[in-house]
């Protein structure tokens, strides 16, 4: 059932039982083939994580230095802002790169809870606004009915739609519409 965690028993010493230790030793070595590799994320995730955060922290500085050239140079500044934006896009993508790295590695199941599936919309709307309008991209949220609710992550669902709506504006041009809405089946 793919459950690594629970040892296969050998009963006897006949075929069967050398099958169930070969099992359970192949199970012995894939779980620590599973704890290197997610040892070896994390630590590749922590490498990164200080560099893009340095970089941040530079587009920030050369964004507000941009924003103080003189009224003379004005397209050299809107240019070099638009750069720094554009920089801040990746090092922002490159982020979630390294939490899904994160995530992976330190291998958390899911916390399932009772979510307001409006509000969890209303709050990617709220997040994802800015970036849309700084684009001239409407975002809106269609009509979600009352009292409609899931049993999920919170923060694993509100962390793929953020990403999902994040690319839904940053793949429009200006002018188009993003719409998030729901669709109950039965």
């Amino acid at each position: 059932e793919g459950d690594l965690s629970r040892p296969i028993t050998a009963q006897s010493d006949d075929e069967v039982g050398q099958v169930a230790r070969a099992l359970d030793e192949m199970r012995q070595r894939l779980m620590a083939r599973d704890e290197e590799r997610q040892m070896m994320l994390a630590g590749i995730a922590h490498e990164v994580r200080n560099p893009l955060g340095g970089m941040e922290l530079y587009a920030g500085l050369l964004s507000d230095a941009a924003a103080e050239l003189p009224e003379e140079s004005g397209a050299l500044r809107v240019e070099i802002v638009d750069a720094a934006r554009r920089i801040r896009e990746q090092l922002h993508y490159l982020s979630g790169v390294v939490n899904d790295f994160l995530a992976f590695a330190r291998d958390t199941p899911p916390q399932r809870k009772t979510v307001d599936v409006r509000g969890l919309l209303e709050d990617i709307t709220r997040l994802c606004t800015p970036e849309a309008a700084s684009r001239g991209v409407e975002l809106v949220m269609a009509t979600t009915p009352d009292a409609l609710t899931v049993q999920v992550d919170e923060g694993m669902v509100k962390g793929a739609l953020l990403n999902l709506t994040q690319n839904a504006v940053q793949a429009c041009r200006a002018g188009n519409r993003v719409e998030l809405g729901v669709t109950v089946t039965h």
